[in-house]
């Protein structure tokens, strides 16, 4: 079952930045799990652009946990890659699945740990914003990290939050 849990915001009125903390599902983890320990391999030369890249992760039982798609993604070094328009999708059995979107990140391979970032690989545009969403919910805000692997994330900056009660947007 997914959760939303958001053990705290904390508002800094100097530059009205909130930080806001979410767990995209309670997730259980295990030393001896080989999925949660194994870095995500992409062979790919380093420097060179990958346009409409797709990166599948399957947990222990073969089922689909998540799903990376960026329009373009780029191999910094050997642990990390800048992807370019990314949407993160995350399937749960329960059928309830959560869609994270970002114009612009850093994703760290090894530790399976995804930053958003202000500058893109196809333009010079310098805003960012970043959506979680689920049927129920919706979360915005300026720059966020991610732990994939721990389904834990941290959004920074104007955050702003919607909860449907659980109701699905497309009913209200």
């Amino acid at each position: 079952m997914l959760g939303l849990a958001l053990p705290s915001v904390v508002a800094a009125p100097a530059n009205n930045t909130v930080v806001q903390d979410l767990l995209l599902t309670p997730k259980k983890t295990t030393a001896s799990d080989p999925q949660e320990n194994r870095p995500i391999d992409l062979p790919a030369v380093i420097g060179q652009d990958i346009k409409g890249i797709t990166i599948p992760q399957y947990d222990a039982t073969g089922h689909l946990s998540m799903q990376f798609t960026a329009e373009t993604a780029r191999k910094i070094d050997e642990h990390q890659v800048e992807l370019d328009k990314l949407t993160i999708e995350f399937f749960e059995k329960s059928g309830k699945g959560i869609t994270v979107t970002m114009p612009h990140g850093i994703f760290d391979l090894a530790t399976k740990t995804l930053s958003s970032s202000t500058s893109s690989l196809s333009s010079n545009t310098n805003v960012s914003t970043v959506s979680v969403k689920r049927e129920d919910f919706d979360v915005v805000g300026q720059s966020a990290t991610f732990d994939t692997a721990k389904r834990f994330g941290t959004m920074q900056g104007h955050v702003h939050t919607e909860i449907r009660n659980g109701a699905p947007a497309d009913e209200l």
